[in-house]
């Protein structure tokens, strides 16, 4: 009886390997969300170290204030990457063949290490004025402070950008588990640099790490490219329509992943001018959902290269079946998160961070933000499936401007809400902004479908 029913497992698993594109999104899906989970404790580990070593004092508020802005940069940069890049790699592979593909690729590379090298020496120069503006509340002693880690973590932008950039090309192949495991380095070596090295060089000590860190990312993910045989070293062949329509889809992500991280921004920055430990706050407040929004966007990011292939091959229902279908996983993935969080946000900030110099007090302001935060989580997940969905329909241009809208809600929500509420109204901003984007966006994906409809129609 073992025996027969490990050979209908391995049948049904062979028949699932080469199934239908739903039945490989969601293999994939349900690697990257395994992978990321185990860097998602990571990070968990991470804000624990950092919470017991300094607190919610004026030295994290540094740190988070100096990291945001090449954190930031890199997140516009890269996520503008996969969205602009896997649709085209997979078009040129159906259509060219794998040279041309790797050809592209090649190109890609270079272009990226131009772009990203060009963005790291602007930042350096700007640096100073960027810290006084996002600072705004800093005395002089804690803004020099600021700067200092600023230039330890500048680098990350390059590191990072070149992981992601191999990372995405990996995930057009179909390779999902290696990309989505690699970023677990990155907090263990800055926990390692903390507990070695953080009684001695204090807050520098995470900042050194966690640049270590991007570093050793990127030797992980360009050796696992490697061995999968991706030919990414980097090599420049003139601009091409390829790579000329690629330029374009990018410019408008770019714009899109700016105005989203635009709220991120945002918040932080109002968040400095509520007094000293407001940033820490909002920073502990959004750490386990933002590490719940990462966990979930990895996963969905799966979903992009098969989004591609569906629309290369103009299958209207497929896509809106396999739409459909994630937006219900989804949501029954979220919502009982969300209500586990909201009920239940003070007993798991003093359970998560209640140690050291982390007080009662720390653990009562930060919980308010987490239950305003954990709203998001719903409409964040249904927007960013929308999103990649787009994307793949070559509608980046409405996506810049559904994410236009979001930021526009955001700011100006969050600067009221503050008033009356302090650093959770922020939070409470923050999910509102969202929850009309998401609604925005299926509004969008459905009229774009009525047309494709009323056109097939009348093509007949």
């Amino acid at each position: 009886m073992p025996r027969e029913l490990l050979k209908v497992l391995v049948a049904r698993w062979r028949q699932w390997r080469g199934g239908t594109i739903n039945q490989r999104i969601f293999r994939a899906a349900l690697t990257v969300f395994f992978m990321t989970g185990v860097v998602t404790l990571g990070y968990v580990l991470r804000e624990l170290i950092i919470a017991g070593w300094f607190g919610t004092g004026d030295d994290v508020d540094a740190f988070l204030i100096a990291f945001l802005i090449p954190w930031t940069t890199l997140n516009i940069m890269s996520g503008a990457f996969s969205g602009s890049v896997i649709p085209s790699l997979i078009r040129i592979k159906e259509h060219e063949g794998e040279d041309a593909a790797q050809r592209f690729s090649a190109q890609v590379v270079a272009l990226s290490a131009v772009v990203l090298l060009a963005g790291t020496l602007a930042l350096a120069t700007a640096g100073p004025w960027l810290l006084k503006l996002f600072g705004s509340g800093f005395g002089p002693e804690k803004l020099a402070l600021t700067r200092s880690l600023f230039y330890t973590l500048l680098p990350v932008l390059f590191l990072g950008g070149m992981g992601k950039m191999l990372a995405g090309l990996l995930n057009a192949e179909e390779r999902f588990a290696a990309p989505a495991i690699v970023p677990v380095i990155g907090p263990l070596t800055a926990v390692a640099a903390v507990v070695a090295g953080g009684g001695r060089w204090g807050i520098f000590a995470l900042a050194f790490g966690t640049t270590c860190g991007y570093f050793l990312e990127f030797l992980a993910v360009g050796f696992a490219s490697k061995q999968y045989g991706l030919r990414a070293f980097p090599r420049w062949s003139g601009m091409d329509g390829a790579t000329r329509r690629v330029a374009g889809e990018y410019g408008y992500l770019m714009m899109a992943i700016l105005l989203q991280n635009a709220v991120v921004v945002t918040d932080q920055a109002l968040a400095a001018s509520l007094g000293s430990g407001s940033v820490a706050a909002l920073n502990y407040g959004s750490k386990l959902i933002g590490s719940l929004m990462g966990l979930g966007v990895s996963a969905l990011d799966a979903t992009l290269p098969y989004f591609s292939i569906l629309a290369g091959t103009g299958d209207r229902r497929s896509t809106q079946h396999t739409l459909r279908t994630y937006s219900a996983l989804a949501l029954a993935a979220t919502i009982p998160v969300t209500v586990v969080l909201g009920l239940f946000s003070e007993p798991i900030i003093r359970f998560v961070f209640q140690r050291g110099v982390f007080t009662a007090e720390d653990t009562w302001l930060v919980a308010g933000v987490q239950s305003y935060w954990a709203l998001q989580l719903p409409f964040f997940a249904l927007m960013a499936l929308g999103f990649r969905a787009l994307s793949a329909l070559g509608r980046n241009s409405t996506l810049t401007r559904i994410t236009l809208f979001i930021a526009i809600v955001n700011g100006i929500l969050a600067y009221f809400l503050a008033s009356y509420m302090s650093v959770a109204g922020i939070a409470l901003a923050t999910s509102i902004s969202y929850a009309t984007g998401m609604m925005l966006t299926y509004v969008v994906i459905r009229m774009m479908s009525a047309e494709r409809s009323v056109k097939q129609g009348v093509e007949r």
